[in-house]
């Protein structure tokens, strides 16, 4: 028995619903036993289907559908039973992350296995084109003799063609027989190429440019994802003037432990050198390299090490090779710890050793910290505890210079003590009605010293101790009239604090203040004014006779009160609150003397701090920092900033940055947080010399896919450019390149960068 319907409407639904109650609704008129048929989705313009053999034909804009698998295409012959699938033309079949295009497949929906003539296929950011192919039931796909790229244009701009390709279902693939082509230009062979058809797994990176400090270079680096857990870098870099470096990066991440591995090396045919045999005031080294290793490692639910090793051939090793790194940490630690951290304490046993004796550096060997952030020690008393204990051993090694100082001129004496330091604070919260909150303070700290100095060192006395470090100066002439020395006497300080902090809030709410060019929808303003008085009596112990290994050994008497306002504009914007402007001021007043490398301040007003930022919209950002002496109303350091335009149009900023030539007044609490807008204050003052400089940068769509930038940093001191940087940005399809040019303090480089767009990581890159 045969059915057969031709339909006049464009799309008819052949679900088993509708399929199986036509055919066994027929089949129980003739025979009980008549076989179930298998829940396939079929619609087509034109459809037969026959209940005996369960077979199915389509016709006109065809399309099956059966759990993951959907097939569009001409004509269909579907198997209800047996779930055969056959089609022709302008197909089109997806599963998982694979769509192939042809004009003929064959295969079965239910083991997911089918083959193909020619083709077109598309998984992830590849795309591929052959002559047969095949998907098997597990997910893997092979092809022949095809053509991939990431370049989706009917001619790529570059290809690879390979005579065997195998993708997995973990996106990796594997190519055999590979030609590099570039249009249609055959450039390299490769026997196996292996990849991954996820943009975010593996990369390459081809650096290459000009360098007045290393003349022409290539700088290449390939990643490879050895398993789920290990990724591994190896680098190859050239450069006219050093030679070659050979290096690698591996990370490997488990479910609780993060290890990083990094090694770089090179024979140096221009190491840095100042005078024969020596690099400033330290052996010069033709073998250059660094050796690192960091290592995390959960022990369990709270207990948790950290280690990092970090060993550099010598003093200019980051600088040279390692730019963005030095310029965030021009010296990096080699530590270990172990931290436990429950719900109310933190407990940590670390070390911190020097291994590279080019720096100088404070060791900890080792040191014992338990902290304990603010909490209530009884639920019956309003009050709250916090304190912070350490124990350890401490040494001061100044840099070791391999040339010594011509006499009388001397470097610096290292010097080490066992410290002991606790710190308690109390809390009493309270609030007056219901509106201000009170926060009176009061705490204790208690510092013991093994070993300490007969010699009393001012803060005048450490500056040539300083100047004599820097190895920048190393042909000062600078001579050390005091230094710390080891006379005396075990010594145990007692410094104690006070204070009181009051704040309340404010605020106003416009609900139906709308612009729709500004996206206001609402207004509200928030007032926080607040004032933080700090009492701290002289310490029991001169600081001029400790050891400084860091700012709790130059505790001294803070008499101070910061009265302050914070404010804030806010609107909503997709259902979130977003902040307008927000302004932060406040004023110092100090009721005692301070006298800072002989300048005395004397009492009554200190700094008046103002930071404002402005982002009314997601195109338009302005910042002012004022900081100013509010007896003299000296400004002590500026910062502006303007930042208009979006990424995809014209884009400008522009920041100036000023600070004076000043000794900072000390403005430090042990039991409160300060807003800093200088970040040059607390219980370490030093003289600061004056600076002015401006940035301005500006990117400018020339057209629709040629982008100009162009950055210039202007030292207004030295009256001269400091940096400059000019690049042509270009898309170009399926990359995204530039050409640049810039100069750093006579330093200047030509460069290009060329990455794919589908693989960012993929990239021919500039940045070192």
């Amino acid at each position: 028995m045969s059915m057969r319907k031709a339909w006049t409407l464009p799309t008819v639904l052949a679900t088993l619903g509708v399929a199986t109650a036509v055919a066994v609704s027929s089949a129980r008129a003739q025979t009980p036993e008549a076989p179930k048929l298998i829940p396939i989705e079929v619609t087509a313009n034109d459809y037969t289907f026959s209940p005996e053999t369960g077979q199915g034909h389509g016709e006109g804009n065809v399309r099956v559908r059966y759990q993951d698998v959907a097939l569009d295409a001409d004509v269909v012959d579907v198997n209800f039973k047996t779930r055969d699938v056959s089609a022709k033309g302008n197909i089109l079949l997806k599963r998982g992350p694979y769509e192939w295009r042809g004009s003929e497949v064959a295969g079965n929906v239910g083991t997911k296995h089918f083959t193909f003539g020619t083709f077109d296929v598309k998984t992830g950011v590849w795309y591929g084109k052959g002559n047969a192919g095949s998907h098997l039931s597990d997910g893997t796909a092979q092809v022949e003799r095809t053509r991939l790229t990431t370049c989706d244009l009917p001619a790529p701009h570059y290809s690879v063609q390979a005579s065997r390709v195998l993708y997995y279902p973990d996106g990796k693939f594997r190519a055999y027989n590979t030609v590099y082509r570039v249009g249609n230009v055959p450039i390299f062979y490769w026997p196996v190429l292996a990849g991954d058809t996820n943009a975010d797994v593996g990369s390459i990176s081809i650096r290459p440019g000009y360098s007045s400090d290393w003349g022409a270079y290539l700088l290449l680096a390939r990643t490879w994802q050895v398993s789920k857990e290990v990724e591994t870098t190896a680098r190859l870099d050239l450069r006219t003037k050093n030679g070659i470096a050979l290096g690698n990066d591996t990370t490997i991440n488990t479910t609780y432990t993060r290890t990083e591995i990094g090694l770089y090396g090179m024979y140096d045919l221009d190491a840095p050198e100042t005078s024969d045999g020596y690099n400033r005031r330290f052996n010069a080294t033709d073998w250059r390299g660094r050796a690192e290793v960091y290592h995390r490692q959960e022990l369990d639910q709270h207990l948790t090490l950290r280690a990092n090793v970090d060993y550099l051939s010598d003093v200019d090793m980051l600088e040279d090779w390692y730019h963005r790194e030095y310029a965030r940490d021009p010296q990096p630690r080699t530590f270990a710890d172990v931290v436990y951290d429950a719900q109310r304490f933190s407990l940590s046993l670390g070390a911190t050793p020097r291994i590279n004796d080019f720096y100088t550096a404070v060791e900890k060997l080792p040191e014992l910290r338990l902290e304990m952030p603010r909490q209530k020690l009884v639920d019956s008393l309003p009050l709250l505890y916090q304190s912070s204990s350490t124990v350890g051993g401490y040494r001061l090694n100044w840099r070791d210079f391999d040339l010594a100082r011509p006499a009388p001129l001397t470097d610096p004496e290292d010097y080490d003590s066992l410290r002991f330091d606790t710190l308690h604070m109390l809390y009493a919260p309270f609030s007056l009605a219901d509106r201000i909150q009170v926060v009176p303070r009061a705490g204790l700290r208690l510092t013991h010293y093994t070993d300490s100095s007969e010699t009393a060192m001012t803060e005048a006395d450490l500056e040539p101790l300083y100047a004599v470090d820097d190895p920048y100066n190393w042909q000062s002439t600078t001579p050390i009239s005091k230094d710390y020395d080891s006379r005396g006497d075990s010594l145990t300080r007692l410094a104690g604090e006070a204070g009181l902090e009051a704040s309340t809030k404010f605020h106003r709410v416009w609900p139906t203040v709308t612009n729709e060019t500004l996206r206001i929808d609402g207004l509200r303003h928030i007032l926080q004014p607040y004032v933080n008085y700090t009492f701290a009596p002289d310490p029991s112990e001169d600081r001029e006779h400790i050891y400084f290994f860091d700012e709790v050994d130059r505790l001294t008497a803070q008499n101070f009160v910061r009265v302050g306002v914070d404010q804030r504009v806010q609107t909503r914007r997709k259902q979130r609150i977003y902040t307008l402007a927000r302004m932060q001021s406040y004023a110092d007043f100090h009721f005692d003397d301070a006298n800072n490398n002989g300048q005395d301040y004397g009492t009554g007003a200190g700094d008046l701090g103002n930071k404002i930022e402005f982002t009314p919209h997601d195109a338009l950002k302005a910042w002012v920092t004022l900081v100013a002496d509010l007896d003299t109303l000296d400004m002590r350091r500026a910062e502006t900033g303007l930042l208009v335009g979006r990424k995809d149009g014209i884009r400008f900023s522009l920041a100036y940055v000023y600070r004076d030539s000043y000794y900072p007044r000390s403005t430090y609490s042990m039991g409160s947080s300060l807003v800093d807008l200088t970040g040059e204050h607390g219980y370490l003052v030093r003289e600061y010399g004056a600076t002015q400089s401006a940035v301005g940068e500006v990117w400018i769509p020339l057209t629709e896919k040629l982008t100009g930038r162009v950055r210039l940093e202007y030292d207004i001191e030295e009256t001269e450019l400091a940096r400059q940087v000019y690049e042509l940005i270009r898309d170009m399809h399926c990359w995204m390149g530039s050409v640049a040019f810039s100069e750093d303090n006579g330093d200047y480089r030509i460069m290009l960068m060329l990455y794919l767009k589908a693989y960012p990581s993929v990239k021919v890159d500039v940045g070192s």
